[in-house]
């Protein structure tokens, strides 16, 4: 049973590296194994996401009323792709269908087997060096305004990889988009914005099918973690933000791999 005061630790470390690429699951689960305060499961870290979702929908708060507005402009007047904004409400939603569907055939895999520290091990330094990889060898120079379905649709897939503990939402789409020659800032952008649905959507799914384990943590504790998370994760894409526009993602690959050899190493001594 975890305290309040745990429970807002969780939240803390959830919304910052929930949005930093380095995997905000691994993190809550290493947080429970050091602490001995146990894993607090993934249906606490998904409505937890939801503190999350909030300091996305603020931070983002005038692109998406734009994107929302001139989306459903479109689907009045039959013209989806009319502008911008409605361009990047379809992109939005093809890279979060992937997701959907493989989320829904992997449930279990993710609230069980996922979550143990070999996978997180080995899902930390295999996203670290791919991350490597599109930092070293990308072109880096296109722009958010040149995205297609198919550049959606690939960072869609590659957003199916953080069901897997370790590999972060926000590393794969980062890499996947840097891959595809999107610059810095751009790729994080559009990470962001696909993020929005699908953490809702599985927020939203846990606190349906998971209600009753939920309650027995307790709502208080779920509160404040939410709230923590909400905090900490608005400074962290804040943050982010400003990092990336003056230095490379390779702090965060060194971390990703240091910390997965580290586990590895600890499950095998």
């Amino acid at each position: 049973m975890h305290t309040l005061f745990d429970s807002i630790i969780f939240g803390l470390v959830q919304g910052v590296t929930e949005f930093l690429p380095i995997s905000s699951t691994a993190h809550v689960r290493l947080i429970g194994e050091i602490t001995h305060t146990s894993d607090p499961g993934a249906a606490f870290s998904a409505v937890v996401q939801l503190g999350s979702l909030l300091s996305l929908l603020i931070y983002f708060s005038r692109d998406l009323i734009a994107i929302t507005k001139e989306s459903f402009v479109g689907v009045i007047q039959n013209q989806w792709m009319k502008t911008e904004s409605s361009k990047m409400g379809v992109f939005i939603g093809i890279a979060t269908f992937p997701i959907c569907v493989v989320g829904f055939f992997l449930a279990d895999l993710v609230r069980g087997p996922f979550r143990s520290l070999e996978v997180i091990g080995v899902a930390l330094v295999s996203v670290g060096i791919w991350l490597w990889f599109a930092e070293r060898f990308s072109l880096k120079s296109r722009k958010l305004d040149s995205m297609d379905w198919k550049a959606s649709l690939w960072i869609g897939f590659a957003q199916c990889l953080a069901l897997i503990p370790g590999a972060s939402r926000s590393g794969t789409t980062l890499a996947a988009a840097l891959m595809l020659g999107f610059c810095r800032p751009d790729a994080l952008r559009f990470s962001f914005l696909i993020s929005i649905p699908t953490i809702f959507l599985a927020g939203a799914h846990e606190l349906l099918v998971e209600w009753e384990s939920l309650l027995d943590v307790g709502l208080i504790s779920i509160l404040s973690a939410s709230v923590a998370a909400f905090l900490s994760g608005y400074l962290s894409i804040a943050f982010l933000f400003r990092y990336l526009r003056t230095h490379t993602t390779l702090v965060f690959v060194y971390y990703r791999v240091v910390l997965g050899l580290l586990i590895i190493v600890w499950i095998l001594a």
